[in-house]
């Protein structure tokens, strides 16, 4: 203090220009953020729980830029469609085009609360475990499990949830993370750069 600032309030997002109904998530399917950092295994498990539930239709995967998935082998018997999508300049219209977000906690989590998109979480670090578990607390998103727990029938049944409490989840979410985190960082930057001068 006085240059340290915490709070869901500035929550580092800003989608002030993408409004939900300005998209669809008729495709129903879920996105799949999960950074690839336990390589094919999680991202594997996601998709098989997706397989076993009726209301989705499929799950698109955002591949990570540094964690690279191999989708050559033991994908074979994963029965609904799943696309692909890498080097994207713009998250936005592809979260709020979701029906759920699945990610592994961190910024994209965020940034989809405050699209009032439904998210559940599945932990890959234990930081990542302990932060989940109080948005879940707080009734903000799903936690599904970590890395360990978060077997395939706990992903399902944390989309489960996800969908049938997307609204309350929604609800509380949007009412602690705006979309307005980054405007608020910014005007604290720029008082304190004119109030040196």
């Amino acid at each position: 203090r006085p240059n340290c600032h915490w709070g869901l309030e500035y929550t580092p997002v800003d989608n002030s220009l993408i409004e939900k109904d300005d998209y669809t998530a008729a495709e129903h399917q879920v996105l799949l953020a999960l950074g690839g950092g336990q390589g094919n295994t999680l991202t594997k498990r996601a998709l098989l729980a997706v397989d076993n539930i009726k209301d989705v239709s499929g799950a698109k995967i955002l591949l990570s830029p540094v964690n690279p998935i191999s989708f050559d082998f033991g994908f074979e018997q994963i029965k609904k469609p799943f696309s692909q999508i890498s080097n994207v300049s713009d998250l936005g219209p592809i979260i709020v085009s979701s029906k759920v977000v699945l990610a592994s906690y961190g910024h994209l989590a965020y940034e989809a609360m405050a699209l009032k998109v439904p998210v559940c979480l599945v932990a890959q670090k234990k930081f990542q475990a302990e932060y989940a578990s109080v948005l879940a607390q707080n009734k903000f998103c799903i936690f599904a499990g970590g890395d360990e727990t978060a077997t395939v029938s706990a992903i399902e049944n944390g989309i489960r949830d996800t969908l049938k409490f997307s609204e309350e989840l929604v609800e509380n979410a949007s009412k602690s993370i705006s979309s307005g985190g980054l405007q608020r960082i910014a005007k604290i930057i720029i008082a304190k750069v004119l109030d040196e001068r």
